[in-house]
């Protein structure tokens, strides 16, 4: 990424932290003073793009990236229902205020009239008091949907595959699981988490139902309940088998995008305990190279490559190269080897991101995340070459 790029992408950056909902114009007009015609409209929507590839930014970039590349219980079963059946858009969009028991929360009627999963309010004039900030989130929401409805022509098939092994099972499980599936694939993600439900009622114990779950919950913007779903599909799952590792990555990568402080983190929610799970993840998966954009969606350590680099890396390198207000647990110093290992890590990531786009399976996130992996790398390699602890 070229020097001048890079400053406007930290600029971009600074304003975003300093105001979340502030628009593209009021971002290009505050920096052109600064940056001349090098921050126009295009270049600050590809800043934006950029940073919202970053492990920890409020979007689903991340979920872009590893989908287009490619779910004792019963003693448990109760609560975690019970847990997950209540959805977090009850609380008030504005505030966050939650609703008396057994009540809800009025839906936006914009939200509903666009098709957008419908934020609720606690009342008209918390409504009008967070409008501005509501609005733009309105326009954000439909570029994601752009990015997302391009993403889908990637990975329909694969879950169109999944429908039909589970559907050949011939059982109720598998039919309800094959359903879930197919909803998956036309973006009914309301729908589909019903279907994986109905699937943890007749088998609380079923790991990749909880995985499906927590993607269909993820996909329909309820990063809270989707983060419980992949942590008991993590539990569930063979630990170091290459489906808990992806599970989780997952998780991390839920539980770093929750913005509610009430939610349990896991037992591992530490600097130690992250760098160690991630670290056992990552030798989970078999790191044989992936030599066509067909391997990374349809086989199972391909699809886990990508989803480990990104956490990995995040993990190493976050404490040095991100700013505070991105990470989302109390971080420890970090070495000039932890150093060199992100720098392979991203190195890697570049490498699966440009076979994906060599394949005719561009998105628009990825030109994105792999400038900044670039720099990413190099600035980890220059660190490596430091002192001992950062």
């Amino acid at each position: 990424m070229a020097e001048m790029e890079i400053d406007l992408v930290e600029a971009v950056r600074r304003l975003r932290l300093a105001e979340p909902t502030v628009g593209v114009k009021s971002i290009v007009k505050q920096l052109r003073p600064t940056h001349g015609d090098a921050a126009d409209t295009r270049a600050v929507r590809i800043a934006l793009q950029t940073l919202e590839t970053l492990p920890g930014a409020p979007t689903a970039a991340a979920d872009i990236a590893a989908d287009a590349i490619a779910a004792d219980a019963t003693a448990r079963v109760g609560a975690d229902s019970e847990r997950l059946g209540s959805a977090e858009s009850v609380r008030c969009w504005g505030c966050e205020a939650k609703p008396e028991a057994g009540t809800a929360f009025k839906q936006c009627e914009r939200c509903v009239d666009e098709g957008l999963f419908p934020a609720r309010f606690c009342s008209s004039e918390c409504l009008q008091q967070h409008w501005p900030r509501h609005k733009q989130w309105h326009k954000e929401q439909k570029i994601r949907a752009k990015v997302r409805a391009s993403r889908m022509a990637v990975i329909a098939p694969s879950y169109e595959k999944a429908a039909c092994d589970a559907e050949a099972e011939g059982t109720p499980i598998g039919t309800t699981y094959a359903t879930g599936m197919r909803e998956m694939a036309d973006a009914q993600y309301k729908q589909a988490a019903k279907s994986f439900r109905k699937v943890i009622d007749l088998d609380p114990s079923n790991g990749s139902a909880w995985h499906s779950l927590g993607q269909s919950l993820s996909r329909s913007g309820e990063s809270s309940l989707a983060a419980q779903a992949y942590l008991r599909a993590s539990e569930l799952y063979k630990t170091g088998s290459p489906a808990w590792a992806e599970a989780v990555t997952d998780t991390f990568a839920a539980f770093t995008k929750c913005v509610h402080a009430d939610v349990p983190r896991p037992s591992w929610w530490t600097d130690e305990g992250i760098m160690a799970i991630s670290e056992e993840a990552i030798h989970s998966v078999s790191w044989r190279e992936i030599t066509d954009d067909r391997g990374m969606r349809e086989d199972e350590d391909g699809r886990a490559q990508v989803k480990l680099l990104m956490m990995r890396s995040h993990v190493l390198s976050g404490p040095i190269l991100l700013p505070a207000e991105q990470l989302k647990w109390e971080f420890g110093s970090r070495t000039n080897h932890d150093m060199r290992e992100a720098a392979w890590c991203f190195g890697r990531l570049i490498k699966l991101l440009e076979l994906t786009n060599a394949h005719g399976r561009h998105h628009p996130d990825h030109a994105g995340a792999i400038k900044y992996n670039r720099w990413q790398e190099a600035r980890c390699r220059e660190l490596a070459e430091g002192s001992e602890r950062l």
